[in-house]
């Protein structure tokens, strides 16, 4: 990309004059420049990924910086039967004799820890980053990925449940201010819903997308600075843009969290959780 110098957090020069090589990556201090990316745009605080053809903006390479704040869990160690501490996510069967293991890897699914309800028809299992109170919308763009994959028996009349996944502060029902994906078969045919929250007053978008058991799902959720805008993507599609009903600023804070609520019937269903990853990037530098 012509035109464009890229340093190291060192103020290093990083290319050569051989120029990149695939899997080349480097941070974007200023997004200040007469050169233009193609999408996604970056921002301060952005990286740059060449991938062996094109560089192709990504989100923060450093873990702590002055303008993002970035973290992933990759669920990769041992884990009791009811609860487990990795990096940044606490797994945990809240309640109603939920329980929590590891399962086996799987091609390009390195850690996957299973979410279990077990034979109770009230059981709550949730993976859970930080307080209830820990990610403020409104301060700085907002992304979180998730790699789930679904029960191998979906919601039905007999053994209902209810997936949350997204920001959400509470593992039994929907919080006062939440950005989700929701899923349970009784509500929009059993397709996943984009839902949005702010003091109770919910926005439901039909994402068009039918659950399907047995299947892993790549959903994402990015909220613009303003805290005005969230796109939800599943699989790397646009399946919702929503711009009502954002919670934003102090008072509705929420959480990331995944989690697994029972409703009704006593066989086991389940979600498994492979991966999240976790982006802000601060409207002001600190």
């Amino acid at each position: 990309m012509r035109g464009w110098t890229f340093y190291d957090s060192s103020g290093r020069r990083k290319l050569s004059a051989a120029g990149p090589v695939g899997g080349a990556e480097h941070n974007i201090l200023s997004t200040t420049h007469p050169d233009t990316l193609t999408t996604p745009v970056p921002e301060a605080g952005d990286s740059l990924s060449f991938d062996g053809a094109d560089w192709v903006a990504d989100e923060p390479s450093l873990v702590v910086n002055r303008t993002a704040y970035r973290w992933g869990e990759e669920f990769l160690h041992k884990i009791a039967a009811t609860e487990g501490n990795f990096a940044r996510t606490r797994v945990i069967a809240v309640a109603g004799g939920g329980n929590i293991s590891n399962i086996p890897p799987e091609a390009s699914h390195p850690g996957i820890v299973r979410m279990e309800t077990n034979a109770s028809s009230t059981a709550r299992t949730m993976a859970a980053v930080g307080d209830v109170n820990s990610v403020l919308f409104g301060s700085g763009r907002v992304r979180v990925t998730f790699w789930i994959r679904t029960s191998t028996n979906l919601s039905d009349g007999t053994d209902r449940y209810t997936y949350r996944i997204g920001f959400n502060a509470t593992s039994d029902m929907d919080s006062a201010d939440a950005i989700m994906f929701r899923y349970v078969d009784n509500v929009n045919s059993g397709k996943w819903q984009a839902v949005t929250r702010n003091d109770t007053v919910e926005t439901s978008t039909d994402t068009g997308i039918t659950v399907a058991a047995n299947t892993w799902y790549r959903l994402e959720i990015d909220i613009n600075s303003a805290a005005t805008s969230v796109i939800f993507k599943i699989d790397g599609t646009t399946v919702a843009t929503v711009a009502t009903n954002i919670p934003s600023g102090a008072g509705d804070e929420s959480q990331v969290m995944a989690v697994i609520t029972k409703s009704l019937g006593t066989a086991m269903r389940y979600l498994d959780i492979d991966a999240i990853k976790f982006t802000m990037n601060f409207a002001t530098a600190r």
